[in-house]
C-alpha cells in the first residue's frame, strides 16, 4: 500500500494530499476503520510540495508592480539653476530657446524626474491635470496655473528646502472690444520713425507700455498684417534702474535695488494683444492660373468686430489675447512624495561683476513674453 502511494508521485499535489485527508475523516468518524498510512518519506515529500503550492500565491502578495524610492540622508545631484547662478547667462540665451519651443510646439519640461510642485491644497488634482499627470512634468501651453514651484531637478524625488521659481499664468481669449484694459488706450497717431515698423510708448492711464509692430516691406505681396501688444511688466517708470556702470538701462530681472523690490506673486503683470491679419485672395493680373478651390482657410476662428482697425489698415480681421502672470524666486519646502512645496519664502538673484552685469540678467517671466512672441525684439 505505501508502495502505491508513491505511485504517480501522490504527495507531490492536491489530489494526493485530498486522498490522505479522506482517510484520516473516515478513520476519525469510524470506529471500525483502519486505513494504511503513508511512509515517513511520503510525509515529508508531501510536507515540502504544499510549502511550495502555498508559497508562491503568498509570495504575490509581497510583490511590487511599480518602481519607488526609500529615503536617503544623502545630497542628491540636481540640475538646473540655484541663487547663485541664476545670473551667469546672457539673458538672450533663456529667450532664444524659449523662442525655438514655442516655434516648434513644444511644451517646456523640467530635466531629469522633472517634478513640478504644487501648494498641498492642489495636490488633489494633480491627477486631474495632463500636464501633471505623467513625469517629467510639463508646463501647459493651452491653459492657465495655479501657482508652481520649479526647483533644480534630481533623478530622484527630493524632499527638503529648496531655492526655485514661483509662477504662475492665465490666458483668455478676448471676444469684444471691452475686454481689453491696456490696449483701449492705443494711441494711432504714435507712428514708427524712419526706417523701422515698430512704434513703443507708455500710457500712463493703464501703467503699461503699448508696443505696435507694422508689416515690414519685406513680406508677401498679399499679406498684411499689425500686432499690437500692451504689458504692464514694459512700463518704463515700473523699471528699476541698474546701479552699476550702465546707469542708463533697465533691471527686468528678479532683483531689487535699495529703494524699490521687483514685483512679486503678489503683483500680477497683465499683457494684452491684438493682432489684425488680412490674405488678399485676388490673383494678380500676371499670374495666369487661378488658385485650385479650397486652397487656403481664409477663416478666422474668434474674430473681433467692435474694435477700430490701425491707422492705415482697412481690411482684415483681429482677434485678441489677454494674459495675467505673476512669479519670484525664493526658497520653499518641498515634499518629493506628494510633490508639494509649503513656506515659499521671497528672495533676490545674485547679481554678478563687471561692466556687462545688466545683460546677463534673466529676464522675469512677465517682461520675457512680449520679446518671444516678438522673436527677441522686446
Amino acid at each position: 500500500m505505501q508502495t502505491m502511494m508513491h505511485c504517480e508521485h501522490s504527495w507531490s499535489g492536491p489530489s494526493g494530499w485530498m486522498a490522505l485527508a479522506k482517510q484520516a475523516f473516515f478513520w476519525m468518524t469510524k470506529e471500525d476503520w483502519h486505513p494504511q498510512w503513508p511512509s515517513k518519506t511520503w510525509f515529508v515529500l508531501a510536507t515540502l510540495s504544499a510549502a511550495v503550492f502555498l508559497a508562491l500565491p503568498i509570495s504575490g502578495l509581497s510583490m511590487e508592480f511599480s518602481d519607488g524610492y526609500v529615503t536617503s540622508n544623502q545630497h542628491p545631484l540636481v540640475m538646473g539653476s540655484t541663487f547663485d547662478n541664476f545670473n551667469l547667462r546672457m539673458n538672450d540665451v533663456p529667450l532664444s530657446r524659449a523662442i525655438s519651443l514655442w516655434e516648434a510646439s513644444v511644451a517646456p519640461r523640467a530635466p531629469h524626474l522633472g517634478i513640478i510642485y504644487t501648494s498641498p491644497n492642489q495636490s488633489h488634482a494633480r491627477d486631474e491635470l495632463s500636464y501633471l499627470k505623467t513625469a517629467p512634468n510639463s508646463l501647459p501651453v493651452e491653459e492657465g496655473t495655479s501657482t508652481l514651484f520649479l526647483p533644480p531637478q534630481a533623478k530622484t524625488p527630493i524632499t527638503g528646502n529648496a531655492w526655485g521659481l514661483a509662477l504662475r499664468y492665465n490666458c483668455t481669449i478676448a471676444e469684444r472690444a471691452s475686454d481689453f484694459t491696456i490696449l483701449k488706450h492705443r494711441n494711432d497717431s504714435q507712428r514708427p520713425r524712419k526706417g523701422q515698423y515698430y512704434v513703443s510708448y507708455d500710457v500712463a492711464e493703464a501703467s503699461a507700455n503699448i508696443f505696435v509692430q507694422y508689416p515690414s516691406t519685406i513680406r508677401a505681396k498679399n499679406v498684411n498684417m499689425v500686432l499690437v501688444i500692451g504689458s504692464t511688466a514694459h512700463y518704463s517708470p515700473r523699471l528699476v534702474s541698474v546701479d552699476g556702470a550702465f546707469t542708463k538701462d533697465y533691471r527686468v530681472g528678479y532683483f531689487g535695488n535699495s529703494t524699490e523690490a521687483y514685483p512679486g506673486l503678489e503683483v500680477e503683470e497683465l499683457l494684452e494683444l491684438q493682432l489684425w491679419q488680412h490674405l488678399n485672395m485676388t490673383v494678380p493680373s500676371n499670374i495666369s492660373s487661378a488658385l485650385p478651390p479650397n486652397t487656403l482657410n481664409d477663416t478666422i476662428d474668434h474674430p473681433i468686430s467692435d474694435i477700430q482697425p490701425p491707422s492705415n489698415y482697412t481690411d482684415g480681421y483681429v482677434i485678441g489675447l489677454r494674459c495675467t502672470s505673476s512669479s519670484a524666486v525664493g526658497t520653499a519646502d518641498i515634499d518629493g512624495r506628494y510633490s508639494t512645496y509649503t513656506n515659499f519664502q521671497r528672495t533676490d538673484t545674485a547679481l554678478g561683476t563687471g561692466a556687462f552685469t545688466v545683460y546677463t540678467l534673466a529676464a522675469r517671466l512677465g517682461w520675457a513674453i512680449r520679446p518671444v512672441i516678438l522673436g527677441g525684439h522686446a
